[in-house]
């Protein structure tokens, strides 16, 4: 009898990946991330030939196959077929199914004669793409071709893989940050490549309609024809976004129905959901409940996933709100105590609503301690978003986690990164419930430069956290692995900024080692080459002037500068390192021998080379 499709790519791949001999020694792998449960290295090559195929054991499998042979053919000078066949032929890169397997796990294993994947389902085969394109060259993907061809080959070993969590999300305020399509497409394929499965999409906030609204074309005429960015408008306060916000300017303009089943279609293609998100006033007239409607509607017609999000905000009118007809009639009808209680009751007709259009229903509440979000009731049947305030409150934050599974509710846990992609919450211990769906991090900027750096770190930090999990995370090696691949996604094009720079040295104000005329005086390491650098510092701390000294001659100096990056002024230095870099040490001046020492750490970064250019603040 002949055997299913799903059958014979099982027993194809399993007898290939039984009839490979493990070698004793191997060289260790390029870095990956996430880290796979499994990574065993084998001391071979794969290299890709003319002759190279990818080959679809499964008809299924053919768009997984035929986008892997696009990626792998962009640099390399010659096409990379796809093909649906039984047929395997050496140095061939086979993909296949295995039931034996979950949803988004994946066996590889990489040879010198051929690369064979199995995954429990398409998803789990193409998350085992995105693993093999990490083990070539940074030049395979590069946004430009490179000008010398590489050794386009792999280093070769065992994998196997599997989430923890169900969903990686990565947030993108659109709302109060407009974001272009074409920047959206480019962050879907570093977010696949790292495994990140969610772009939940902001479309509103204060006034500014990034969704075009059936019924409702006000909305988006609003804010049409105002700059894309605020930078367009005010260039003089590029990357300050708090400024600029609160100016009140439209900032950008809708997107059309076009660009938004554009990135959908992107996302789909890489195995990644979109769940758009809107945020609606907490208002109960009969003119507010029908945009409510109007807006579900929007949504469920032009987003095909199973999941929305609808936030319930406080309306800028909120008191004149809650005073009128419609706000009391529903208090009386629905029998509710006040305000927070009609505000529980709106976001369960809002679950029913979209389960009425065949749609799930995540929701945010705030609050800073567990008795803040669950006293008030939750909405029943909604999938609830917890934001994560901070390091502070993250005991009400686990505590409130613990209460809404209880309840039956699945979370999402947002917010769980800072800036610098370091964890503010503990779930190491609840990262297996299966309510826990997930946890998401993210920002947004219209300076595509600032929304990278926001967006990096986290992201990374967020792929690693959702797909590998919290617990067993090593920061050292976790951070090494992402200075490694580092490069490979500035050559896509992406400012990442993954790993800031080491500090040269960070000392605590109260025992900064001062001279006797005030002056702070520190060794340069040796590693610092002849050439520009930047020096920067952690905090003003009163600094008047920074030396670079060769013995005892002053070889540069520059007075303290200024620049904002987004969070903080920034305090630097342009020095110039000479040729003969021996015996170079830094004289820090403050603007008083005898003023009192601030609190805290103050550390200095040099920055040089290819690292200037990416961080060095302009003057």
């Amino acid at each position: 009898m002949r055997g299913s499709p799903l059958l014979l790519c099982g027993l194809a791949l399993s007898v290939a990946f039984a009839a490979t001999p493990e070698p004793a020694k191997a060289p260790p792998l390029p870095a990956l991330l996430p880290k796979p449960v499994l990574a065993k290295p084998v001391n071979d090559r794969f290299r890709l030939t003319e002759r190279t195929r990818v080959v679809a054991l499964d008809a299924t499998l053919l768009d997984e196959a035929t986008l892997l042979a696009d990626e792998l053919s962009r640099n390399l000078g010659w096409k990379i077929a796809a093909e649906a066949t039984q047929r395997m032929n050496p140095g061939d890169i086979v993909l296949g199914l295995d039931a034996t397997l979950k949803p988004e796990g994946y066996r590889m294993r990489l040879t010198g004669t051929r690369a064979l994947i199995a995954g429990g389902t398409e998803t789990g085969v193409f998350r085992a793409t995105r693993t093999l394109l990490q083990l070539f060259p940074a030049e395979l993907l590069a946004a430009a071709k490179p000008a010398k061809a590489p050794d386009w080959s792999a280093a070769c070993g065992d994998f196997e893989d599997q989430p923890i969590l169900r969903w990686r999300v990565l947030d993108v305020d659109a709302g109060f940050f407009h974001k272009p399509k074409e920047v959206l497409l480019r962050d879907l394929d570093p977010m696949a490549q790292h495994k990140i499965n969610v772009l939940r999409w902001l479309l509103n906030a204060e006034g500014n309609w990034r969704l075009p609204v059936d019924k409702h074309p006000e909305l988006a005429e609003a804010i049409k024809g105002a700059p894309r960015s605020y930078e367009e408008e005010r260039p003089a306060l590029r990357g300050d976004e708090l400024a600029l916000y609160q100016s009140g300017r439209p900032h950008g303009g809708a997107y059309t129905e076009a660009e938004i089943k554009e990135v959908i279609a992107y996302a789909q293609a890489r195995h990644i959901e979109v769940i758009p998100r809107v945020r609606l006033d907490f208002a109960l007239e009969p003119e507010d409940r029908a945009l409510q409607g109007d807006v579900l509607e929007t949504l469920a017609r032009l987003f095909p996933g199973e999941f929305i999000q609808v936030d319930v905000v406080d309306h800028p009118r909120l008191p004149e709100k809650l005073a009128g007809p419609g706000f009391k009639k529903v208090l009386t009808d629905e029998s509710l105590a006040g305000a927070e209680a009609a505000r529980v009751w709106l976001q369960g007709e809002l679950v029913k609503q979209a389960a009425a259009r065949k749609k799930r229903l995540l929701t945010r509440l705030w609050g800073s301690t567990a008795e803040e979000l669950i006293k008030p009731g939750t909405p029943k049947g909604a999938i609830i978003d917890l934001l994560a305030p901070g390091r502070a409150t993250q005991e009400g934050t686990t505590k409130a986690l613990a209460e809404f599974i209880k309840l039956g509710h699945a979370v999402v846990v947002s917010g769980v990164l800072d800036a610098d992609g370091e964890p503010v919450l503990n779930l190491a211990e609840g990262e297996r419930d299966p309510l826990l769906l997930g946890v998401a991090s993210g920002a947004g900027s219209s300076d595509l430069a600032l929304d990278d750096y926001r967006q990096f770190p986290a992201a990374l930090t967020l792929a690693e956290w959702g797909w590998s999990g919290q617990k067993g995370f090593v920061h050292e090696d976790f951070e090494a692995r992402q200075r490694a691949i580092e490069p490979r996604i500035h050559a896509q094009g992406v400012r990442s900024r993954a790993v800031r720079p080491a500090a040269l040295f960070a000392l605590e104000f109260g025992k900064l080692p001062r001279e006797r005329d005030g002056t702070l005086s520190i060794a340069l390491p040796e590693g610092a080459t002849p050439g520009p650098a930047v020096l920067t510092a952690s905090a003003e701390a009163g600094i008047r002037a920074v030396e670079l000294l060769a013995g005892d001659r002053v070889v540069s100096r520059r007075p303290t500068s200024l620049r904002g990056d987004g969070r903080g002024a920034v305090p630097f230095w342009r020095l110039q390192v000479p040729a003969q870099s021996g015996n170079l040490r830094l004289r820090v001046t403050f603007d008083r021998r005898d003023a009192p020492e601030t609190e805290g750490t103050l550390a200095f970064t040099l920055l040089q080379g290819r690292i200037l250019d990416e961080y060095a603040p302009a003057e």
